[in-house]
């Protein structure tokens, strides 16, 4: 036969993997791997499987559809299936391809409910990143290069003190000569994104600072200093801080004593609570993680009779559980009690924020979306168009693969 089966790893194959893997080989398995993907005998199969399982790494590219196939249909191949899913997503975000946004959304759930999944493709992200940085300033601008790095370090933030165990210093680098090449022209553009890196830099510190220290020389340090006068912003300021001074590198989510009248405002259900929604929203750009301490009273204010309170309340929920996809059980909790409330006006604010929610939550996901086609069957046709809407962004995510 020459498809994979259970008695493969039982074949005089398997003791050859060692020897290929040994540092006297180490100069040809990437060439060797590229061409055995394309040879047809069940041997080269099995040699082939056992190398994308051990090195995934080595296949830079992504696997060939012919080996994407037998791989997906291989009955011992579980992890090699999984890296082949997560090689495609890398493939479409670092490509910048039509589907690269869910592509991302899916890397960064991944990241944060299954770190090991991600962690050992870190050589293969820094692979796919390449030399953009060296492009022409016009060349990378047209090409969109900075949304590869958005979403790169979006990835690496979701991944939090996981990261650091493992190599994952070029990339960092990457990111931080990405950052001060570019943040300061388009300083509102990526403003987000460098406070997410500073924040991983200063977990980085944290964690290890030799290490960190290796990414963060004199003159990154210079140009942050230059990025600052820009930014303004005072967890950069603390990076440089603890780079030049030695100081700790701990960062708090947020000051809740700065926070608590807020708090207090939105959850009293104040005439003001769209103001302070509009300040979460402001804020909450380059600090994600503040909506957590709010996340209970946002969740309530998504069934506001005023539209523009709930609608802006499903955007900082969302936003919150693309943060942190774990919480996403909360919110589904409460669009639950709006889709079984019966009120035509919240079913619809809910629908209509819902599609990315579809791709941010969990296994609740599927219960959910009962209770939304149980809405909307109970004589809501006007609903109609707002559940496809759903439908399509749920059927446009099979695509990523």
């Amino acid at each position: 036969s020459s498809g994979i089966n259970a008695e493969w790893p039982l074949r005089p194959g398997t003791w050859r993997l060692p020897l290929l893997l040994s540092s006297y080989h180490e100069g040809y398995l990437r060439d060797m791997s590229c061409k055995l993907q394309y040879h047809p005998s069940p041997s080269s199969k099995l040699i082939i499987l056992m190398l994308y399982l051990s090195r995934p790494n080595l296949f830079a590219n992504g696997p060939s559809s012919s080996m994407s196939n037998w791989i997906a249909s291989a009955s011992v191949s579980t992890p090699a299936v999984c890296d082949s899913l997560i090689h495609q997503l890398i493939d479409n975000v670092c490509s910048n391809k039509a589907n690269a946004s869910s592509g991302y959304i899916l890397l960064r759930r991944l990241a944060a409910y299954h770190p090991p999944l991600i962690l050992r493709h870190l050589e293969l992200i820094t692979s796919a990143v390449g030399s953009r940085n060296d492009l022409p300033k016009n060349e990378f601008i047209q090409g969109d290069h900075g949304s590869v790095f958005i979403n790169v370090i979006g990835v690496l933030e979701a991944l939090k003190a996981h990261l650091f165990d493992h190599d994952c210093v070029e990339l960092l680098r990457k990111c931080l000569q990405f950052v001060t090449l570019h943040a300061k022209a388009q300083h509102r553009l990526y403003s987000p994104t460098v406070i997410k890196l500073v924040v991983v830099l200063l977990s980085f510190l944290e964690n290890d600072r030799n290490k960190a220290m290796q990414v963060l020389t004199a003159t990154y340090v210079e140009k942050l200093r230059k990025l600052e006068t820009k930014l303004r912003d005072p967890l950069l300021v603390k990076l440089i801080d603890c780079v030049t001074h030695g100081t700790t590198a701990h960062t708090g989510t947020f000051d809740e004593t700065q926070m608590a009248p807020y708090l207090s405002k939105l959850s009293a259900d104040s005439p003001e609570s769209l103001t302070i929604l509009r300040d979460l929203e402001t804020g909450s750009l380059k600090k994600p993680w503040v909506l957590k301490m709010f996340l209970t009273e946002i969740c309530t204010r998504m069934a506001s009779d005023v539209e523009d309170v709930r609608s802006l309340a499903h955007k900082l929920a969302i936003r919150h559980v693309r943060q942190t996809p774990k919480d996403s059980t909360i919110v589904t909790s409460y669009l639950e009690k709006i889709f079984l409330g019966g009120q035509s006006e919240l079913i619809k604010t809910a629908l209509e924020e819902m599609p990315e929610f579809i791709l941010l939550g969990g296994n609740e996901i599927p219960r959910l979306m009962r209770c939304a086609f149980v809405a909307v069957s109970d004589d809501r046709s006007d609903l109609l168009p707002d559940l496809l809407g759903v439908m399509r962004t749920v059927l446009k995510s099979s695509d990523l693969f």
